[in-house]
């Protein structure tokens, strides 16, 4: 039989050398419920190398980042630049893409295409678990199409197009590989083989990085050419959403009882009892809250003796699938003091103020739905205050999420959540 192929012994010696250690971390903004805070922390791990970042790109379904502050080209230069053993921080804001947003930095790709009906990652992979604890052998449907959009941040006056060959391909091993590592661990009773058919390759908040970078390195020899070497770092799995466990088991009741799982109603139940009760997944409140007011107010007290100042509450449901009920109560200061045990906020806001009008609301939000309101906060002398006083109350049936059952839920479920943070309000006297 012919050889297809010749083969030939090549060796080449590869050193493999320390460069950079990055941490992202994300934190909710002031601005909206739709926006983020992301810092990045980057490490020069060489001791004798300088490096140049060179962009700062991200892959999401649904966020896209933009530079905080528009920096001038000298400003742009020293913070790209990272000597040895230096570290950096450079922050973004993320945003909710809108559906007419234009940007040149902003591409859009397709990471899975089929003729299905077009559902969110959450619900198809809620449905595929359902299909295989109820026991249907057909697991052949695919997730509908996901349309990635890759903004690129780019450092100096060249931009790299990340979703060009082999760029393209490397982005996608990473997130597969950090995919599949992750699914092993969360759901380690469903067979490897079955994941392509019951989750997604990115649900709808995910975001990953991936920073480009290069050095310069003068050689021994002075007549050569610096050397140019090259390199990214990829930074997978961002999440920006509540965390919800993505079995939901709304209909396995209303499924006929000859259907099992297998071949036993044990492992049936074994199966359930691993994905309603999935230790991955902590309970968190599917509710968003946001302040939003001026930062610095100023009024003449001598010509009216109260200050009333409007304040913008706006509620956010981040469940796909549940219908929340909550309660707002507005809290007087000296009620909240006596729940807060944090030194800084009772030294830097010892004054008063009342909330005028209706201090309670009750609403429904559902499923990604967001409700804004409006109070008003009166103040009777200058000073800073923290306004972030308030309680919600949240509630909801865990049964009729979407009008089915869950025969593991434990009905009814509920949050108190309070603020950890203050926001601070100046008032000034115009007449001092």
């Amino acid at each position: 039989m012919a050889m297809k192929y010749r083969s030939l012994r090549y060796f080449k010696t590869t050193q493999v050398l320390p460069s950079l250690k990055i941490n992202a971390f994300t934190r909710p903004s002031t601005r909206g419920l739709n926006e983020f805070i992301l810092g990045v922390e980057i490490e020069n791990l060489q001791s004798d190398e300088k490096f140049q970042l060179v962009q700062l790109s991200s892959i999401s379904p649904s966020w896209i980042i933009s530079p905080i502050n528009n920096e001038s080209s000298e400003d742009a230069d020293s913070k790209s630049s990272i000597i040895p053993r230096q570290t950096i921080f450079i922050y973004y804001r993320i945003n909710r893409i809108e559906k007419h947003s234009t940007n040149d930095n902003v591409n859009e790709t397709n990471s899975e295409s089929n003729d299905t009906t077009d559902i969110t990652p959450e619900a198809f992979t809620s449905n595929a678990l359902e299909r295989l604890l109820i026991g249907e052998k057909n697991l052949q449907s695919e997730p509908s199409p996901i349309n990635l959009t890759i903004t690129n941040i780019p450092f100096r006056d060249r931009t790299i197009n990340n979703s060009a060959k082999p760029l393209e391909g490397f982005s996608m091993n990473s997130r597969v590989q950090w995919r599949s590592n992750t699914l092993l661990n969360q759901f380690p009773f469903i067979s490897s083989n079955k994941y392509h058919n019951i989750f997604t390759l990115y649900n709808t908040n995910d975001v990953d990085l991936a920073l480009y970078w290069n050095i310069s390195s003068v050689s021994s020899d002075v007549s050569s050419t610096p050397l140019q070497r090259q390199g990214h770092h990829y930074i997978v799995g961002i999440n920006l959403g509540v965390q919800q466990n993505p079995f939901q088991g709304l209909s396995i009741y209303s499924a006929p009882n000859r259907a099992l799982f297998e071949q036993t109603i044990r492992e049936r139940a074994l199966l359930l009892n691993s994905l309603s009760k999935n230790k991955n997944f902590k309970d968190d409140s599917p509710l968003k809250l946001v302040i939003q007011c001026m930062d610095i107010y100023e009024h003449d007290f001598e010509l009216q003796s109260f200050c009333i100042v409007p304040i913008t509450i706006s509620i956010k449901n981040c469940s796909w699938n549940k219908k929340i009920g909550f309660t707002l109560e507005m809290i007087s200061p000296d009620q909240h003091e006596t729940n807060r045990s944090n030194a800084f906020h009772k030294v830097i806001t010892p004054m008063i103020f009342h909330w005028m009008g209706s201090t309670l609301k009750y609403a429904t939000l559902s499923a990604n739905e967001e409700q804004t309101f409006v109070v008003k906060a009166c103040f009777n002398r200058s000073g800073v205050y923290d306004i972030n006083r308030w309680r919600l109350t949240v509630k909801y049936d865990d049964q009729n999420a979407s009008g089915g059952r869950n025969e593991s839920s434990g009905g009814m479920k509920g949050y108190v959540q309070m603020p950890n943070t203050p926001h601070l309000l100046t008032i000034i006297d115009v007449r001092k």
